[in-house]
């Protein structure tokens, strides 16, 4: 039982020190709106349209977040 209690602190402690990618992507792009746009040129040029939509799609978020006052 105190290995499991040990585990849990473990993974506690190293979630308290560590942010999420998209946690991470969003601050910056919503900080920059210049760095937004070029997340999005640049995902565009990739090629792949999965990649442009999951980028406009968080940009989409972020900018109807602005709008609503988060």
């Amino acid at each position: 039982m105190a290995r499991a209690h040990k585990a849990k602190s473990a993974l506690r402690a190293r979630d308290e020190l560590t942010v999420s990618h998209h946690e991470r992507l969003v601050e910056e792009l919503r900080a920059d709106p210049k760095l937004a746009a070029a997340y999005l040129n640049v995902a565009a040029k990739d090629g792949d349209a999965r990649v442009y939509l999951a980028a406009l799609r968080a940009v989409a978020r972020i900018s109807s977040r602005l709008a609503e006052g988060e």
